[in-house]
């Protein structure tokens, strides 16, 4: 969870009550997060309040406090049956071999998992038209 900590900290590491523009949001983030894409990502959740102070949406005091549980394995008492898609960034460790060959097939062996390979951890960032063609496919499949 090493990524999610670079994140989580350049999020709090945002003055989010002094800040005058997204730059500023941006120079701060850049400090721990260096791809210049996760950031413009991460800033789609910025935005501006009444007072023309800014927020964020998401809420960073639960993800800091839960951030954990929120990466901890899934398990199961029984699989789930019907069809599932797991779509992968093939510059992504977040599944690993291990979970590609064992642990996800046993909680869903009806499951198929694809690699977009120059994609990182946000695939649908990162190549919306190729998850977009991966969902479709999936979903029309019969």
């Amino acid at each position: 969870m090493a990524h999610q900590d670079d994140i989580l900290a350049g999020l709090n590491a945002v003055p989010v009550a002094g800040l005058e523009t997204r730059q500023q949001a941006e120079d701060a983030l850049a400090q721990h997060i260096p791809q210049p894409g996760v950031r413009q990502f991460l800033l789609k959740n910025l935005y501006r309040l009444e007072d023309n102070s800014f927020a964020w949406r998401q809420n960073l005091a639960a993800l800091n406090e839960h951030m954990q549980a929120i990466g901890a394995e899934i398990t199961s008492e029984q699989p789930f049956l019907k069809p599932a898609l797991f779509i992968r960034g093939g510059k992504s460790d977040y599944i690993s071999t291990e979970d590609k060959l064992y642990g996800i097939p046993a909680i869903f062996p009806n499951s198929q998992i694809e690699t977009i390979v120059n994609a990182g951890h946000w695939v649908h960032a990162e190549a919306p038209d190729a998850v977009f063609g991966l969902v479709h496919a999936f979903a029309t499949q019969g």
